[in-house]
């Protein structure tokens, strides 16, 4: 019986078998975000995490995510879960961005970079959808002034 790999089993989604481009902005990017944070965190943290997981999930019409608790300091998103930290102060924050990751990821496969102009995009638009305009604004405002590429 032949052994099969990640690379060489027929079961493979040839739409994820390539490597993802180079996440140029990332660090731009985290930085813009602790920017409009400050801002708007009164805004995110008023609502619940269930809510916002479930308003998030069908927003952006993705099948439901199982959620892992986990003791390191980052998040994570893989086709099956969600990794996040329960003490977190910006928990309902994270969430949202790990969704959107699903969500491209789901969309475009490895084919994008993890935070490029597509991520952007997406991200922006379901802030705006869940929280108002003028939270998208604060958004829109730091993605300016840190140089983020994104299509709006």
């Amino acid at each position: 019986m032949p052994k099969f790999s990640a690379a060489t089993s027929p079961f493979r989604d040839s739409m994820f078998d390539c490597k993802p481009p180079r996440d140029f902005q990332r660090a731009r990017l985290y930085e813009a975000e602790v920017s409009f944070l400050n801002k708007i965190q009164s805004k995110i943290s008023t609502a619940s995490f269930n809510t916002i997981l479930a308003k998030t999930t069908n927003l952006l019409a993705l099948p439901p995510i199982h959620i892992r608790w986990c003791t390191r300091n980052y998040a994570k998103v893989t086709q099956d879960y969600i990794g996040l930290r329960k003490q977190s102060n910006y928990l309902n924050f994270s969430i949202v961005h790990e969704l959107v990751h699903h969500a491209i990821y789901r969309q475009h496969g490895y084919h994008v970079a993890f935070h490029g102009p597509e991520f952007c995009n997406q991200m922006l638009w379901t802030f705006k959808e869940l929280f108002g305009q003028h939270v998208g604004q604060e958004i829109e405002l730091a993605y300016k002034q840190h140089k983020i590429s994104y299509l709006g």
